[in-house]
């Protein structure tokens, strides 16, 4: 998946967030970049019964960050 300059952004908080135990909420506009990453499994949509939507980072999101971690293919990484 290629992210948008809005995805990504909204990933990289999601992630910082995330080491706090904390969702994010994000400004009407940016919904529509946030269902894309929810429906792909990066994040995890949480609501309020009285607030807006939250925004969370999710296990399968810090899963694919593990995995390409483990899968390095730049020859300056091999040795």
């Amino acid at each position: 998946m290629e992210f948008t300059a809005t995805q990504a952004e909204i990933l990289v908080q999601a992630w910082a967030l995330s080491s706090r135990g904390c969702g994010q909420l994000l400004m009407p506009w940016a919904y529509p970049d946030a269902v894309e990453l929810a429906e792909a499994g990066w994040l995890e949509r949480g609501s309020e019964d009285d607030g807006p939507s939250s925004w969370w980072w999710t296990a399968e999101a810090e899963a694919a960050l593990d995995l390409s971690a483990l899968r390095r293919t730049n020859q300056a990484d091999m040795n």
